[in-house]
């Protein structure tokens, strides 16, 4: 029997380490593709924590921050001067940019990997905006700019005219085989009891374009029986503790903090209702994790929210504004999804996310992997 070796693939990161939604996407997606390819993966500027979660993972030196990110300029273009390899991914803007810009794409199959660039994200960034202004003319080079949904891949087709861009999903892994448990058999026929405590949970880093705000201000026109729990860390914890201690609600204000995936997920399976506010969302994991956990969502309104609410992940989009919020939430909590929603959705989900979809789609770009041929040995 012949051995036919697989193709030969580099996945560059600026880091892996914290393991934030990016970063745990970026290592899902690598273990998917190692099914199928030789892949290493490269670290920008990374440390021990970075090896932890990638063992193998090759570091061009310590973490980068700051303006010192420009020395990636010259640690790409050593990398480059020593690559083995015949397709190169880069992950994320902070990579391409200065890849592209020292080393072009002559000498391998160059692919982008686009997170970031909604329009509303540019506009809430300035650092993002001059790496905006950078790839319109260099992401046009690569051979392939994949985006990780609908919405952005129409930012950046107005952005990066000439570029040649298509979407593929993140995959998602699901809970079994048999779908996973909606409201309509978790809520008492006879609905909830009076002094029953309604748990409302919110995801993601504390920061401004997350606009957890508007959530604080919304419990505020809620009962006393409603709690809101946090998971997640970030710039704005204290000024949404401040918030809470203004409106007079601390008490039913809960921080929990970063939690392990897993964790996540118990949480999502003890609370009543899921509350994203953020302002923009490239691909909305938390919306679809909800969604496996058989936890509804409510979301302000954004792009993406409209793209898979309710149609891939049961739930409701209100306006921005704290009143719409508490409204939403107040009408929506005790309602009972229909069982035929919650099936749909989990339909959708599995047929766009799912690992053997995905894995499909990157070797349409990549290349397709040898079918090893029998032969005598």
């Amino acid at each position: 029997m012949n051995e036919i070796k697989p193709p030969a693939v580099t996945m560059i990161v600026s880091h892996l380490a914290p393991v934030f939604g990016m970063e745990r996407v970026a290592l899902n997606v690598l273990l998917l593709l190692r099914k199928s390819y030789d892949v290493d993966v490269v670290c920008v500027g990374g440390g021990a924590e970075d090896v932890a979660v990638s063992p193998g993972v090759r570091l061009l030196g310590k973490p980068l921050r700051g303006l010192g990110r420009f020395r990636s300029l010259w640690r790409m273009y050593r990398l480059a001067r020593t690559l083995e390899t015949e397709t190169v991914i880069l992950v994320g803007a902070w990579v391409a940019v200065p890849w592209l810009l020292v080393n072009g794409v002559s000498r391998w199959r160059t692919v982008v990997w686009e997170h970031s660039m909604m329009k509303t994200r540019i506009r809430h960034s300035q650092q993002l905006r001059a790496l905006a202004l950078a790839a319109q003319f260099l992401y046009r080079s690569a051979h392939k700019v994949v985006t990780v949904s609908r919405p952005l891949q129409r930012d950046m087709q107005s952005l990066c005219k000439q570029a040649s861009i298509v979407t593929i999903p993140n995959p998602i892994g699901f809970p079994n085989d048999a779908g996973v448990p909606g409201r309509s058999e978790m809520i008492p026929a006879d609905g909830f009891p009076a002094a029953r405590t309604i748990r409302l949970l919110s995801v993601g880093s504390l920061t401004k374009v997350k606009a957890q705000h508007l959530i604080v201000r919304a419990l505020s026109f809620l009962d006393d029986s409603f709690e809101l729990v946090f998971i997640g860390t970030g710039p704005m914890k204290e000024e949404l503790s401040r918030l809470a201690d203004e409106l007079g609600v601390s008490s039913r204000v809960i921080f929990d903090g970063y939690l392990s995936p897993d964790e996540v997920a118990i949480r999502m399976s003890d609370a009543d209702l899921l509350i994203h506010s953020s302002v923009v969302e490239t691909f909305g994991l938390v919306y679809v994790e909800a969604a496996n956990a058989g936890l509804p969502v409510i979301s302000t309104r954004n792009p993406l929210a409209e793209e898979l609410i309710p149609a891939y992940v049961p739930g409701w989009v209100c306006e921005p504004d704290p009143e719409s919020l508490a409204l939403e939430i107040a009408l929506r909590v005790r309602e009972v999804l229909h069982v035929l929603v919650i099936q749909r959705a989990d339909a959708l989900r599995r047929s766009e996310f799912s690992s053997d979809k995905v894995l499909a789609l990157w070797a349409s770009i990549i290349q397709p992997p040898p079918i090893p041929l029998a032969s005598k040995c």
